[in-house]
């Protein structure tokens, strides 16, 4: 686990667009939402992302899972699939360079933990130094820690809001025991944002408000906020069965990200951070 810190001027809101699950090399990958999100994130003032892991499939040719019709046409090539994996972190660091100073924090997801445990390749760590961000490398989990100063002057930050990453665990089939989880981490983790992927579903969390006493003894509400930050693959496609239809995966409703606006200087503390799924 790594903890990564930010400085932001000025009391102007932040964005960001999380690019969690993409599943890069997949046929089901739904590449035309990701360079819509690349895009997005690129033109757009004050908005950043966070890598939230399995970026590509990395599904080597010995794994149980590989199936060469479920691979996307570009894969499918004598180049491609003597590396698989190569070919795989090459595309993602093409997309990725050009919003490379956009990046907040990248963690791993299972699949990079996969091939790291038994190909002993740090395909996270090959991504992060392709974009010039090799110190955002920040394992399955991690901190970032927002700086918000009023001027370029201050000394001391006005406000910080920090976000707990974790690429996801456990889930199940059913919609509870995700929110389960996610209750689990925002209860035990003191962070303003907890945001984690993995399960493939868009859904943002009840927010849980936990009481304290200021230095003064008075009652303090903190609201602790969390969302499950999609995924770019598809559950199900016209074709080749894919590993999640044939898992028996629910359909993923939509592909994409939520998006999140931090507003530190907000008057009401429910408002400094807003999710928009």
């Amino acid at each position: 686990m790594q903890v990564v810190f930010h400085n932001f001027y000025g009391k102007k809101p932040i964005h960001i667009l999380p690019l969690f699950d993409i599943h890069l090399g997949a046929l089901a990958c739904n590449e035309e939402a990701l360079r819509r999100s690349l895009d997005r994130i690129y033109s757009g003032p004050r908005v950043y992302t966070i890598g939230g892991g399995d970026y590509a499939e990395y599904i080597t040719k010995s794994d149980k899972r590989f199936d060469i019709g479920s691979l996307a046409p570009w894969m499918v090539t004598k180049e491609s699939l003597s590396d698989p994996a190569r070919a795989q972190t090459e595309r993602i660091i093409e997309y990725f360079k050009p919003i490379s100073k956009k990046f907040l924090g990248l963690i791993s997801g299972n699949h990079e933990g996969s091939i790291y445990k038994y190909h002993e390749r740090d395909v996270l760590g090959e991504v992060c130094r392709g974009i010039g961000r090799p110190e955002l490398a920040m394992g399955y989990e991690g901190w970032l820690v927002l700086n918000f100063y009023e001027t370029e002057r201050s000394v001391t930050p006005d406000h910080v809001i920090t976000i707990r990453l974790h690429h996801g665990f456990g889930g199940g089939k059913g919609e509870g025991a995700p929110m389960i989880a996610m209750q689990t981490m925002m209860f035990t983790n003191a962070a303003d944002l907890t945001l984690m992927g993995h399960i493939h579903r868009r859904a943002v969390a009840n927010p849980a408000v936990v009481e304290r006493l200021d230095t003064n003894g008075n009652l303090v509400h903190d609201i602790r906020k969390g969302a499950y930050c999609g995924t770019f693959l598809a559950t199900r496609i016209v074709g080749p069965s894919t590993y999640s239809a044939i898992s028996g995966y629910t359909p993923t409703m939509a592909v994409g990200s939520p998006l999140i606006t931090i507003n530190p200087w907000a008057s009401q503390p429910e408002s400094k951070v807003e999710i928009c799924s």
